[in-house]
Parts: structure tokens; sequence; C-alpha cells
């Protein structure tokens, strides 16, 4: 019934609205009385509902047409319109503090520009149109140089103030404040209706005034937008800025902040949104593509600018994904791609080429031979992008050039590459394209596929000798030759892999040689071209030791060397990669120097230490390197680097080792690594970090701190039952309290404070464990219950259950050890409890007050979270100043004992529990963040609310196996 009278009653707002808006247009028509001062009053009141209706109204008046209609007495008649107060009401409502007054502000607004009278659509587009604006630190995009002949939007002037009524510096500054409201009160609203509002009414705005989008910081607050999470938000903002961009063609700062917008629509949740967003890539890209001979407006240009931006700011990921989407929809047409084809010899040929090789392979052009002949007839080789680019595309649709095309661009690569006229970047992949040629003519009808061996082609053995003769005739003209000689060197490493014969030692000494020189050079006097150069000896000498271990031997000392004096990035980044080919082939020989590549892990450039971490990742999770000693030890140091992306990068990389392929490290790098982080050398359970002497860059009470959160790391994943196990340590720090005088050094002593750290902190993250007794009497009771289900069952399934079980074998060879138990891990901690007061007792000569501490702070830890422990715990003396419980009744005891007992134990428990408070004041900061257990108060309460129902405490366990 509710439901039915209340659109009846908001229709009759409506229709009341309505009439009242009328009959005050007849009044001011008439009498020149009307409700505008009352309602410039109302707009203001305390009662939300008030400012509402005023609000509402106002909306219908300005959108009833209405104008003093008398011939006498005009000096009785207002020259300043009353739609100029209005208007300036609303815009000032758009600060108010209730959503619902901003929503109906902003759509009043909106209604104004749309659907208002004449006079109040010309007072607010003549306002709009004829401010400047300026907003305080506008920061626009970098816009690219126009390219030649192209058109693009400019940043026009402001337009000269022509207003057409009177009272316009009544609006003039709240227009120009206007935009910083939206902003801020609209598009940073936590109600997405009022942004998707803001949203439509800028749009609004920027087509009335380009200006908003150079003065104001309509780019910056708009590119927030990116992380929007409503779908329906994203979609207004992308709708909005496509429209835009139709009504501002080819404008540069609109065309960042729509590619910023389209590229994480593409992917978006809503299959709408992406619909919506191909649609708009289909409307301002492929749909205005044209010709050189036809692009003579700017939405003709717009295309190349759009892609050049993508690329630029996004991932080429997105764009990629927009043209495959684009072909899967059939946006896509061969004459589409002869007019991309037709930009090639134009300024947008790195775009036009980089789009091809998005699409070829999947749709065929008219004439496929016109890229060969595009490719050949580029005007200078020095365009690297460009001619990278375009072997990938003839490569990838190689199937559809004809015989003679082919041949032709054969000829002219390998014409290039013994003249040494190619650049060294493009040689690798020239020589791949000769070799995809020369398969495709040892293709035929008969056979299907291309010959696998490639040592025994004529052509590759000639180019071989020949480059190999000109690289010795041009050794004794270097430097002077050294474009032709490089170019030279790189086709001979090329060319050299693809045959089994053994490189001249002459050109391996003379690339170790200018190594070896270059390395003794400071860094000062590495300008760019020796740089480069010493770059490209770097990556031809890995080359050339692929085959060869000697030859690898000597290369790998080489780079150890640089490794040593050189810390300039692209040097350290080219070894990395030529160490990662090498570890492939000769896996011993890089191992030797692994130390020397480590040390760069605490290089003082970010980028090379996220290059070298990326290099050894690359490694172990290909099996290239075990995972194990000072490579694991430096590896995990990087999981507290201070960059932000290197130790996220390092914490996906343990969690995916852990996933694949040992997912117990973290379990005995808990217990190993306060050994190996302290150094502390007499311990033989080491087994990642088995190799001897090494050196540990977490040494040190001014690392703790560092140490403390790698084992917070180890924790943070970890299942009760391992956490618990590691009490077992006890027992080995007890008996080397007890025979070992190193434990008392100050290895030592640091080693005792990570053990009781960690041994702290699993008593604040293990949940809450039964003790062993309760358990095994519950695991008795399951026995006794499944006998009796069994015994009902019949005697045919017993039968079978029978023989199944005797065909069953125990635990034997080969098979899978079981796995520890709760109730097992739970027994191993509780006996391992009473070397605590033993470690204690053998180090208190005197005991250093950081030790102290530690122990204070396990102790503290266990009474906290575990009080029943304390009842059993031995010798009674060491434990009674941190007993803060007395354990309630046995649990076998008859239930009209424990009621009668329950009023003594709720007093005992008040008694204990404020010996607890006043012990919770001496716990370090660190020691509270524990989750504690629920007091037995809590339990004996729930007991007085249940008459017929008494529970028991269960005793708490943490203790652990050992090792």
């Amino acid at each position: 019934m509710y439901s039915q009278i209340s659109p009846l009653i908001g229709d009759q707002v409506q229709k009341a609205l309505e009439y009242a808006a009328k009959y005050d247009a007849n009044l001011f028509t008439k009498c020149n009385e009307s409700c505008v001062q009352f309602l410039c009053e109302a707009i203001y009141a305390d009662e939300v509902m008030i400012r509402s209706r005023a609000i509402d109204l106002i909306a219908k008046i300005l959108q009833t047409e209405s104008k003093v209609d008398w011939q006498m007495f005009r000096h009785e008649v207002s020259n300043t319109p009353r739609e100029v107060l209005l208007i300036k009401e609303l815009i000032d409502s758009l600060q108010d503090q209730n959503n619902n007054i901003k929503l109906k502000a902003v759509q009043a607004l909106n209604l104004v520009l749309t659907r208002g009278s004449p006079i109040a659509q010309q007072i607010l587009n003549e306002c709009v149109k004829f401010t400047t604006f300026f907003d305080e630190n506008v920061h626009l995009p970098d816009e690219p140089r126009v390219g030649k002949n192209e058109i693009r939007f400019e940043k026009p002037n402001g337009q000269q103030p022509q207003y057409t009524f009177e009272g316009h510096g009544i609006v003039e500054s709240c227009i120009s404040k206007m935009p910083s409201h939206i902003f801020e009160y609209l598009y940073q609203s936590p109600m997405s209706y009022i942004r998707r509002a803001g949203i439509m009414f800028m749009e609004q705005l920027v087509k009335l005034n380009p200006l908003l989008i150079f003065n104001t910081n309509f780019v910056t607050e708009t590119a927030k937008l990116i992380e929007e999470p409503t779908a329906l938000v994203r979609k207004q903002t992308l709708l909005s800025l496509d429209a835009i961009l139709e009504s501002y063609p080819n404008c540069y700062p609109v065309i960042f902040v729509w590619c910023k917008i389209i590229a994480p629509m593409l992917h978006d949740n809503d299959p709408k949104n992406t619909e919506l967003a191909m649609e708009c890539f289909r409307s301002r890209v492929l749909l205005n593509i044209k010709g050189i001979d036809q692009s003579n407006r700017p939405e003709h240009f717009m295309p190349w600018v759009i892609i050049r931006t993508m690329l630029s700011t996004q991932s080429r990921f997105y764009l990629q994904n927009c043209f495959h989407l684009a072909l899967h929809q059939r946006m896509l047409s061969p004459q589409i791609i002869g007019i991309i084809e037709s930009h090639l010899l134009t300024s947008n040929s790195t775009e036009a080429w980089i789009v091809l090789n998005f699409i070829s392979g999947k749709i065929k052009s008219k004439e496929p031979d016109i890229l060969i002949h595009q490719f050949i007839s580029l005007e200078s080789w020095n365009k690297e992008q460009n001619m990278l680019i375009a072997i990938e595309v003839l490569a990838s649709c190689i199937q559809d050039f004809s015989y003679t095309a082919l041949n032709h661009a054969f000829n002219h690569i390998l014409s290039h590459i013994k003249d040494g006229q190619m650049l060294p970047i493009i040689v690798g992949k020239a020589f791949d394209f000769l070799l995809l040629i020369d398969n495709r003519s040892q293709m035929t009808e008969k056979r299907k596929q291309p010959p696998t061996d490639t040592a025994n082609k004529p052509w590759i053995t000639d180019l071989h000798e020949h480059l190999e003769k000109a690289i010795l005739e041009g050794i004794s003209d270097f430097p002077d030759n050294r474009d032709t000689l490089m170019c030279h060197l790189y086709a001979f490493t090329e060319v050299n892999l693809q045959t089994r014969l053994r490189p001249n030692q002459t050109i391996i000494s003379f690339i170790h040689k200018f190594i070896t020189e270059c390395a003794k050079l400071k860094e000062s006097e590495l300008h760019l071209d020796n740089e480069r150069l010493f770059n490209s000896m770097i990556l031809l000498a890995g080359r050339l030791s692929l085959r060869d271990s000697c030859v690898a031997r000597t290369t790998c000392m080489l780079y150890a060397h640089i490794l040593k004096l050189i810390d300039r990035p692209p040097i350290i980044n080219t070894i990395l990669v030529a160490l990662s080919d090498l570890c492939k082939k000769h896996t011993q020989i890089v191992e030797n120097i692994t130390d020397r590549i480590l040390c760069k892990l605490n290089s003082p450039y970010d980028v090379n230490r996220l290059e070298t971490f990326k290099c050894f990742e690359k490694l172990v999770l290909q099996d290239q390197l075990k995972l194990r000693g000072s490579l694991l030890l430096c590896l995990l140091s990087t999981l507290l680097d201070v960059s932000k992306e290197i130790s996220s990068r390092a914490s996906d990389f343990f969690s995916e080792f852990l996933s694949k392929k040992n997912p117990t490290l973290f379990q005995k790098c808990l217990i190993e690594c306060p050994f190996v982080f302290n150094e502390f050398k007499n311990f033989d359970g080491l087994d990642s970090f088995a190799e001897a002497h090494i050196k540990s860059p977490l040494k040190g009470e001014s690392h703790h701190k560092s140490r403390q959160l790698l084992y917070e790391h180890f924790l943070k994943d970890m299942d009760d039952i391992n956490m618990i196990l590691y009490f077992g340590q006890l027992k080995l720090v007890a008996e080397k309290s007890q025979h070992d005088p190193l434990l008392k050094s100050p290895e030592g002593i640091a080693l005792i404070k990570d053990i009781f750290y960690i041994l702290k902190r699993v008593c604040q993250l293990a949940k809450e464990q039964k003790s062993s007794n309760d358990t095994q009497e519950e695991a008795e009771d399951m026995i006794d219950i499944n006998e009796i289900v069994e015994n009902e069952e019949g005697g045919g399934n017993s039968k079978a259950a029978s023989k199944n079980a005797a065909k069953n074998p125990g635990i034997g060879r080969g098979r899978r050890k079981r796995e520890t138990t709760m109730p097992e891990a739970m027994t191993v901690m509780e006996k391992s409890l009473i070397f605590i007061p033993t470690i204690y007792e053998n180090l208190n000569q005197p005991i250093d007050p950081e030790v102290e501490k530690s122990f204070n702070g396990v102790c503290k830890a266990l009474a906290k979270k575990f009080p029943n422990l304390m009842e059993y715990a031995q010798p009674p003396k060491f434990w009674k100043k941190y007993n803060c419980k007395v354990n309630t009744n046995p649990r076998k005891r008859k239930s009209r004992n424990r009621r009668e007992n329950l009023n003594d134990d709720a007093d005992e428990v008040d008694h204990n529990s404020s010996r607890d408070n006043s012990d919770e004041s001496d716990f370090d900061s660190d020691e509270s963040d524990g989750e504690p257990l629920i007091t037995k108060r809590r339990c004996v309460d729930n007991s007085l609310n249940n008459a017929n129902k008494v529970s028991d405490l269960p005793i708490e366990y943490i203790f652990n196996p050992n090792i």
C-alpha cells in the first residue's frame, strides 16, 4: 500500500511545484511581484527539507519564461533579471553539506543549460563563455610537437565580454569559482550519483568554454577518476570525455585524459563498459583515419595522436588489445589497412608500423608486397625503431609475400649485412628474417616442414667466412671504422651461433682486450660513445662464449672484475643480460662469480638492484640456480629493500617459489636464519645455508629490526602446527648454553634474542589449542562412538571393512611420511617448556639486560595468552612470577561438583584478572600486539548464564618439537 502511495505523493509534489512556478510567473508578469527574495532566504534555512523544496521551486521557475508586462511605471521594474539571483544561489548550494541539496543544485543548473527558459539559458551561457577562469597549480601534460601539416586544436584566447543583460557582476565571482567547487564537492563526493551528476554538468560547461580545459584542474581531476569504483560513474566519465573530444577534435589535453580513462575500461568488469570503450575507440580512431592526401581536418590527425599518446602513457598491451578486439568485432577492413599502409612514409610511420605489427598475420592486405617495397625504400637505416618493427611485421606475414618480393628482400638484407651498413640493433632480427625466407624457399607441396639443420646451408657458411675475413681486416683500422666493424661483429656472432665453427681466437682476444682496457677507465671517462662500445663488447663476448667453456670462464672473470669496479646502470644491466644467457650453458662457471653479482643488490642505484633481482629471479624459477646459501640470504634481504617496487617483487617471487618449488622453505629458514643472520658458527643443522663462511648483511644490533621483519614475514602465512613446532629450538639452545661458550659472545646473545623474539611472536600469533589430555579424551570418545556406529551398521559392512583394513599396509618404505598432528606438536611443546629456566640459569652469570628482557617477553606472552599453562610449568619457582591464573577443576569431575564450585571459580578468576591487569603494564609495546585468549572470567560468565550447560576451560599449549 505504501509503495503505491509514495509515487502518488511525489507526483503531487511535482504538480504543486509546477503550479507554484506558473503562479509566480503570472504574478511577476502582471504585478511585478515574485517569491524570489523569499526563496533566496529559504535556501539558507536550517531544515534540509526547506532548502530542498526551495531548490526544487527555483529549478521550476528557471524553466518558466516570465517577464514584467508593464507599459507604464517602468522605473519600478528592475533591470537585473531575477534569474541572476536564482542562478547565483544554485551555484552557492554546490557547497552545501547535505548530499541531497548538492545533487538537486547541480541537476537544476544542468536543466538550465539544456531546458531552461530563454533568459535563464542566456544568462548562464554568457557567464560561462565570457569567464576566463583561473585555478591555482594547474598542471597540463607535456604536449608533443605538432607534426608536419598537422591541424590541432590549440588553446583559444578568451572572448571579449559582451553581456546582453544587466547584473552580470553578481554572478561573475561565483562562476569563476564554480569549477573548483565542482571538483572539490562533487568529484570527490563519497556518493556515486553526485560524482556522476558533477561529471555531466562539467561536460556541458567545457562545451561552452574550452578554456576550462586549459585554465582549470579539469585534466588532473578527471584523470583521478581512473580509480573510480562505480561502473556507472566510469561509464559517464568516458561518455563525457568522448563528447568533449568530439566537440574539440585533436585537443591534446583531452586526448591525454581520454587515453588514460579508456585503457582500463577495455578490461572493465562490466561488459557494457567494455563495449562502450570499443565503440569510442572505433568512432575516434578507426572512423577518422584518412589517407595523407585526404587529411585536412583536426579529426583526421587525431587517430595518430591517440595512438602515440596511448603508447607513451600506457602499456603497449592496451593498444594491442584494442586492435585485437577490433579485429574480433570486425571493425577493421582491408580499406582501413590500406589507409594505414599509406602512412608508412609519413611522419606517422612509427605508429603505422606498430599498428601493422598488432594486426599482421591476422588480416591480409590487398597488396602485401608493398610492405617489402616500403621496408626497402626507407630513407635512412638509422630509424632503429621503425626498422625493428618493420622486420617483425614482415616476419609475421611472410606467407603472404610473393617469391619475387621475398627474393628481393633476401638479397637486399644480405648485401647490407655484408657491407656493414645495418645498425647492430637490427642485425639479429634481420638475420632471423633471412632464415625465415630460406625456410620458406625449402617448403614445397611435398615437404610441408623446412629442414631443421642450418649449419650446412651454403649461404650461411659463405656469410660466416666473409664476416670473419672482414673483421680480421678491420681490427687494424679500429676505431676509425668502428660503425662498420661493430655491424660485422654483431652479424658474426649471430651467424656463428647457427654454425658448428669455432670463432677465430684473434676476434675473441680483441674483444676481451677492449673490455679490459675499458674497465681501467674511470667512470667519468666513460662518455656516451665509449659506454656504447663497452656495452656492445660485453654482449659480444657473452655470445661468443656460449659454445666454449674456456672462453666462457675468461669472459665471466672479466664480468666479475667489471662488477667490482663499475656501478653504472647501463653497463651492469648489459652484464646481467649476458650472464642470464651464459648460465643456461655454463651454470657452474656463472655460479663461481655469484657472490660478485650479489653485491649489486646493495647498489645505491634502484635500477641496479632491481635488474639484479630480476636476473636471479629468472634463473631460480627456471631451475638454473638453486635457491640456497648466500643467494637465498641476499634475496631474503631484498624483502626489506627501501624501494617499494623491489620489495613487492621479492614478495611475489617468494610466494611463487613457495607454491611451485619448495613449500617448506620458510619453515627451514625460520630455524636456520637466526644462526645465519648472526653468523653463529657452531651449528651443524644447516640445510638451506649449508655452505661455509656466509657473510650476513643483517648481522649486528643495528639490523635487529630488519631481522625481526623477516621473521614476521616467515610467520605470516605459516600454519599453527609448524609455528608451535618452533619451540623445539629451546632444547638446542639449552644444550649450547651448557657446553658452548660461543653462546655468550655477541653473536650468541643476538641469536638468543632472535629466537626468543620468534617464540614470543608464536605465542601471539598461534590460535587457541586444547590441552593434550583433553584432545586424547575427545579422541577416545570418538573411537567409542565409531565402534558403536559400526556395530549398528551390520556384519556385512564390518567384514568388508575388516578385509580392507587387513589389506591396507601401514607406513612403510616408499610411503609418504606421516605429518605431525596438532596433539603431537602440543605434547612436544609442553616438554620443551622446561628448557626456558635451564637457559636462564646457564646465562645468569650475570645475564645481559637485553637477554633478560627477551626472557620476560616470552614468559609474559605465554602467561598472557596461555595462563593455564603456568600451573604445570616446571620448576614452579621460576614460573611463579609469571603465573597469572589458576586452572579450573579437572575435566572428569562430576557436573554436580562443578556447579558447587562455580562461584568459587568466579571469585578466583576475579582475583587473578586483577593480577593480569597489573602485569600488562610491564609489557613492552611490541609485546602487546598479540590477541589474548578468552579469559576464564568470560567462561565463568557463560556458565552462569547457562545453568544447565557447564563448560571447562581448555588448557592451552604452545610447545614445538625439536629440529
